[in-house]
């Protein structure tokens, strides 16, 4: 695999988070269990797992758009 990925499912009562993250990119730094945890912490949620991949949770459905922001930031400096 070549693609590493933060997959945000909005639901009615929480929002669910699922990262992978490529050998590859490992080495460069980018950890799934590290991106799932600054996507959320801001926004209340808590998450875990391994470099390669990761699960978390926000138990507030509107900062979804907080928790794009944070993932991105996050990845770019990776």
């Amino acid at each position: 695999p070549t693609l590493s990925f933060l997959c945000i499912s909005p639901e009615a009562e929480k929002i669910t988070a699922f990262a992978s993250v490529t050998d590859e990119q490992q080495k460069h730094g980018l950890k799934a269990n590290e991106w799932i945890s600054a996507a959320l912490k801001s926004s209340g949620g808590r998450g875990g797992g391994k470099a390669g991949l990761a699960q978390g949770s926000v138990n507030d459905p509107t900062k979804l758009q907080q928790i794009i922001d944070d993932s991105k930031r996050f990845s770019s400096t990776q």
